[in-house]
Order: C-alpha cells, then sequence, then structure tokens
C-alpha cells in the first residue's frame, strides 16, 4: 500500500509518510496473511459465541474458552488426518507456541470430569481432612474425631458431621462439625447432717 495507495485506504496516511520503518510497518501489515481458527466447542454449555478468530504466522495468540457444566478445560486440540492429536493452547486459552500452520485450521476443545475439594473443618475453623471427589460424586464421611477448643464455661463433644453424605458434589464443599455444648462446671451442693441444705459452690 506503500507503493500505490491501494490495499487500505486508512492505511493512506502511512503511505505519505517520509519515515522509511512507517513505510515497511504499513506495507508488511497490508500484505500479511491471516489464517482463520475456528473452533469446535464440543458441548459447552456457556461461553461458545465465538465461531473462529484469525491469527498470524510465527506470533502467539489468545481463544475464546468456553464452559461445560461439570467439566474443566484442558486446552485447544487439532486432530491431524492419522487421527493424532496436537495441543494448541493451556487451560487458559493461551497458545503454547507460535501459530505454524500456513491454512486455515480447526480446533476442539478438550474437557474432563472436574474434581472438587471437600474440606472436613473442625470447631476451631481449622480443615482437618481435604478429600478430592469428581463432579456428581458422593464423599465418604471423614473418620476424623475432631475437637473444638472449650471456653471459660463449657466444653464440646463431638456428635456428627453436619452434611447430607447422600448428596453429590458439584462445587468445592466446606463439611463443618456438630458439638454438643456442655457445662464445663457442675454445681456442687453441701447439705447438713439434717439433710438441709448448707451451700453451693460451682
Amino acid at each position: 500500500n506503500v507503493d500505490d495507495e491501494t490495499y487500505y485506504p486508512q492505511l493512506k496516511v502511512f503511505a505519505k509518510s517520509d519515515s522509511q520503518e512507517v513505510k515497511d510497518y504499513s506495507k508488511t501489515s497490508a500484505t500479511t496473511t491471516l489464517y482463520k481458527v475456528t473452533y469446535d466447542y464440543k458441548g459447552a454449555t456457556e461461553g461458545d459465541e465465538v465461531v473462529s478468530t484469525y491469527v498470524m504466522v510465527g506470533y502467539r495468540f489468545s481463544t475464546p474458552v468456553g464452559f461445560k457444566f461439570g467439566y474443566e478445560f484442558t486446552g485447544w486440540y487439532y486432530e491431524n488426518a492419522d487421527s493424532s492429536q496436537i495441543k494448541y493452547t493451556d487451560n487458559k486459552g493461551v497458545s503454547i507456541v507460535p501459530f505454524g500452520d500456513e491454512q486455515d485450521i480447526t480446533v476442539f476443545a478438550n474437557w474432563v470430569i472436574a474434581k472438587y475439594k471437600v474440606n472436613f473443618i473442625d470447631g476451631n475453623g481449622k480443615t482437618v481432612e481435604t478429600k478430592i471427589v469428581d463432579h456428581g460424586q458422593t464423599v465418604p464421611e471423614s473418620q476424623i474425631i475432631p475437637t473444638k477448643a472449650p471456653s471459660l464455661t463449657k466444653i464440646y463433644f463431638f456428635d456428627e458431621w453436619d452434611f447430607d453424605f447422600s448428596a453429590m458434589i458439584l462445587q468445592e464443599t466446606n463439611i463443618h462439625a456438630k458439638y454438643t455444648e456442655v457445662d464445663r462446671y457442675y454445681n456442687i451442693t453441701f447439705m447438713d447432717g439434717d439433710n438441709n441444705f448448707f451451700t453451693m459452690v460451682k
């Protein structure tokens, strides 16, 4: 376009620049070939609005990342004619290497079952055990007996975990311990020889 000003009219101002560097950049931008990357979201339930984007050979690129309920996105992959697969991006949609295909391509999303932390928390707010559970599965009850520090007037005995262990785990979950509260001190009553009340201490 810096030679005849016919490629992109909006770059006409650069074509008139006296700077050779500006002219070179302008011409490069007008003659660079962009390649189309089309996205197969493989059943994404959200975030699949972007159908394709354009990239340049030799440059890293970013891609959209969809959402699929119950799954985690691991990256965009390309399948060769022999069915071998090449990973193009990480789980954030950022290319692993600069784009190297001088052609339009279609990539597909790879999903794995989501895994969640289930934290068992004692009466002091401390996590005493963490289990990793697949999406949609149940978590086994912790066999640890959690404690709770006594107060000035109360002590605590563990009753149970405050959770329905038949429920499916669909997200990271905190399960808290339940306790029975008991007076830390007891009243002691003193009676005289005639079985009459004498005094009481705690």
